[in-house]
Order: C-alpha cells, then sequence, then structure tokens
C-alpha cells in the first residue's frame, strides 16, 4: 500500500514538473501575445509592463516644456541644436520605437522645419529614462519603419522602406538599415537598396472632344546597393532576395502621434499627459529582447 502510495505522489510530482516546463515560458507572458514566424516565437511587451514607460515619458516632456517656455523670447527658438530637449516641444508629433532593441522604446520627435514637400521626414532620438539624445534618421513617413526578422541570421532588424517625390518630375526609393551602437550611444541609418525615376509627361494628340491626352514614361533610371551604383539586374536580385530573407512583423511598424490630433488647445500639463496616453496605448506593440 506503502509503496503503491508513492508511485502516485512521484507521478504527481513528474506530471507537475511537466507542466511547468511546458507552460511556465507562456505564464511570463501573455497568452498569444507573440508572432511567430519559422517557428519561433516573437513576444511583445503586455500593456502591463507598458505602465512602467509613462511617468519617464511624462517627466521627459515637461523638462521640454519648461526649456521651452523660458526660450520662448529668443528669435531663434524654433532651430534650438537638436541635442537639446527643447526640440520635444515644438514637434509635429511623437512615436516610440526601440531603437536599442533592449524592450524599451526611445521617444521619437519629428521637429519643426524638418519636414517638405517631397516627403522627407527627421526624427530626433531620444532615451525615455535618461533624456539622453541619441542622434537622427531621416526617411519617409511614420509607417514607413518596421521590425523585419532575417531568415538567414536569424536576427530581428529595424528596416526602413519608403519613397521621396523630388518635384513632380523625379522619385527617389529608399530601402535603410537602422541600428545603434551602444559604444557611442548613437543610432545610424545606413541606405542599403535605393533606385530614382525621372518621369517624362508626353502629350499625345487630342481626343474628338478636344481633351487634351498625356502619357508618363520613366527615363534615366540609376540603382545603387549600399550607395555603390550598379545594373538593374543586380539591383533586382538583391530586392528580390530581401524579400524571401526578411519577414515584416506589422504589429511593430513605427506610428506617429500628432499633437494637434490628441490635444488640440490644451494647457501644456494636460497635453503631455494625453500624448503619453496616445503613445503607450496605440496599435504598435513592442518586441521583448
Amino acid at each position: 500500500m506503502v509503496k503503491h502510495f508513492l508511485f502516485r505522489i512521484i507521478g504527481l510530482f513528474l506530471f507537475l514538473s511537466f507542466s511547468l516546463n511546458a507552460f511556465g515560458c507562456d505564464s511570463l507572458h501573455d497568452e498569444g501575445n507573440y508572432t511567430r514566424i519559422n517557428g519561433k516565437n516573437f513576444y511583445h511587451v503586455t500593456d502591463k509592463e507598458k505602465l512602467a514607460w509613462k511617468d519617464p515619458l511624462i517627466r521627459l516632456m515637461e523638462k521640454a516644456f519648461l526649456l521651452r517656455e523660458e526660450q520662448t523670447d529668443s528669435p531663434d527658438f524654433e532651430w534650438t541644436i537638436q541635442k537639446d530637449e527643447s526640440a520635444i516641444a515644438i514637434s509635429y508629433g511623437c512615436g516610440l520605437l526601440d531603437i536599442t532593441m533592449d524592450g524599451v522604446p526611445e521617444l521619437l520627435v519629428h521637429p519643426f522645419g524638418y519636414f517638405g514637400s517631397s516627403g522627407t521626414t527627421t526624427y530626433f532620438i531620444y532615451d525615455i529614462v535618461r533624456g539622453k539624445y541619441l542622434g537622427q534618421f531621416d526617411g519617409g513617413n511614420a509607417e514607413s519603419f518596421c521590425f523585419y526578422y532575417d531568415i538567414n541570421s536569424e536576427n530581428i532588424k529595424l528596416i526602413g522602406h519608403y519613397w521621396l517625390r523630388c518635384g513632380w518630375d523625379y522619385r527617389d526609393h529608399f530601402l535603410t538599415k537602422i541600428s545603434f551602437d551602444p559604444q557611442k550611444e548613437n543610432c545610424k541609418d545606413e541606405t542599403y537598396l535605393s533606385s530614382s525615376h525621372e518621369i517624362v509627361i508626353e502629350q499625345k494628340e487630342s481626343s474628338e472632344d478636344g481633351t487634351e491626352i498625356y502619357m508618363e514614361t520613366l527615363v534615366c533610371s540609376n540603382y545603387s546597393i549600399y550607395d555603390q551604383p550598379v545594373e538593374l539586374d543586380l539591383y533586382d536580385a538583391e530586392y528580390r532576395s530581401f524579400e524571401k530573407t526578411h519577414i515584416r512583423i506589422p504589429e511593430t511598424e513605427l506610428l506617429i502621434i500628432r499633437w494637434d490630433d490628441v490635444a488640440d488647445g490644451e494647457k501644456n500639463s494636460m497635453k503631455i499627459k494625453q500624448m503619453a496616453e496616445a503613445l503607450l496605448n496605440s496599435d504598435q506593440t513592442f518586441l521583448k529582447p
């Protein structure tokens, strides 16, 4: 009887051990709160964990607004050097993106004056805990930046993918890699693939009702890999290789939130709180390291 009882106890212990091993990992994360790629689970930061970012975000933006109020009499204030936190206040909008890939995103700021009809956008990067300026990078609209899984290296990479319009007749297309140098504590953007296309408009004969008909043709196209000119075939092969080996994680797409969309006409203190809430409650997700 005692022997039989011991076997039952041992069996129960083994079952519990197996259950903890099998499900213990998921207990550390929200069940289903992950992206599965090539048999691997990439977990996202939970809403509860994101709450820890709220106070640092508010403090950083409060500091910026206070500094702005102290300097509003300066005629050159709107062009304050980017290493000054006041650049955060004088901006079109803000976003969160984990440039350092440590599980805690940085605050991205789109400052006044760093935008144009071409679609070019510049983002300043700030460590939300220390308030430290970590550099800047150029790109297109917010949705242009997203994390990808590289099948070959088995690493997560931050990629920018966007078009720029240079007048009515010229288009540039870029695929850039965004990385962070922990030694220099600085962000780096590197152009991976780029192409440019000049558009020529040719007028055909008018239609029967007198309407003029136009036709677009593409001429003088140029292609580059890491800023080195290449032929179309080589560029095309590299581009298709990228598409085959890099899997986009759409949930991680950068979202920029404009100040006037969340707090138009509000006092500064309310603006800051509303912006922090909007950033932390957007549909964008953040990967755990």
